[in-house]
């Protein structure tokens, strides 16, 4: 495997002593430090399509790079990336410690953190002095990997990782920061959305359950008239109306108690001129991906391509 990683440039913020990436803007109810985004990589080795797994069209982008403190590697950085497919669906991160060479514009790779194996989606990563702490969601095919107790996959963990100056990163205790939201702990809704009245509706997820729990991608909707089933809700980043406001990936939310998530459904650009007539859909089946089947709601509907956005932390379905 190739040592070196050329690129662009780096990106980093640090907020006194400590550095900070957070993947996703408003992605969390919770107080996390502002985004960091980076420009791509020119060459990604060692890390490379290969490294993310035998899915077909496997491509890979630059998440983050964040300084690390050391006496022996004063220009040492962590860098995360994101394995994409062929449909732009996540898939796994890669994280690793490099030293960075800015006269010549590249990097020596040192160590690997997490690996696609561990089938981890990057959310935010802090550095302490030479503490490296990784927050990231899990969908791997055994749902107790991390926790012992899991029920299912999406629930939120922190990785810790000690650096020494010379050697290789020590592990710290993993530890749990969100069960993944199940069906008994959410109550499903709709709402009036932004725009004229009946251009849009909100489902909104709202935490029942008495801990904290995480919701990670899109809805899965499938409208019905009758018996019949209509064309599935296609899955965008956003609309005309709202959803996603920056990037394509959809964020992992952690829902506090009382609190809710949202997603916004709304016509596609085909199908506005069937709003009023054309098509018919009395009610919507709800899933999530972790969860599966949430509920069903019954509203009728005249759209013929409804688009439906990811989830998203609050009730406006827009973040």
């Amino acid at each position: 495997m190739s040592s070196r990683i050329a690129w662009v440039a780096v990106a980093a913020v640090a907020i006194g002593s400590v550095a900070v990436f957070n993947s996703y803007r408003a992605s969390h109810q919770d107080s996390h430090p502002a985004i960091t985004m980076l420009p791509a990589l020119v060459d990604p080795l060692p890390i490379h399509a290969g490294n993310c797994g035998d899915w077909p069209g496997m491509s890979i982008e630059q998440e983050a790079s964040i300084p690390v403190s050391s006496t022996a590697h004063p220009k040492r950085v962590v860098l995360s990336f994101r394995c994409t497919d062929a449909n732009g669906g996540r898939r796994p991160s890669v994280v690793l410690i490099a030293d960075y060479d800015g006269q010549a514009a590249e990097s020596v790779f040192e160590h690997f953190l997490i690996d696609e194996h561990e089938s981890l989606h990057t959310d935010h990563i802090t550095v302490t002095g030479a503490t490296i702490t990784v927050t990231a969601s899990y969908w791997g095919g055994t749902a107790n990997t991390y926790a012992p107790a899991a029920k299912r996959q999406g629930y939120v963990i922190e990785k810790s990782f000690t650096v020494p100056d010379n050697g290789a990163p020590v592990p710290g205790p993993n530890r749990l920061v969100a069960w993944s939201c199940g069906r008994q702990d959410l109550a499903l809704s709709l709402a009036a959305g932004p725009g004229k009245a009946g251009g849009s509706w909100l489902l909104r997820f709202r935490n029942t359950a008495r801990t904290r729990c995480a919701i990670e991608g899109y809805p899965s909707v499938q409208p019905r008239d009758g018996l019949a089933l209509v064309s599935k809700a296609y899955q965008t980043p956003s609309g005309r109306l709202g959803g996603l406001l920056s990037g394509e990936m959809p964020p992992v939310v952690v829902v506090q108690p009382g609190q809710s998530a949202s997603a916004l459904l709304e016509p596609s650009a085909e199908g506005q001129d069937a709003q009023g007539g054309g098509c018919t859909i009395d009610r919507l089946e709800v899933s999530l991906p972790a969860a599966g089947p949430i509920g069903e709601l019954v509203r009728p509907l005249s759209w013929c391509s409804p688009e439906i956005h990811p989830v998203v932390a609050g009730e406006t379905g827009s973040g």
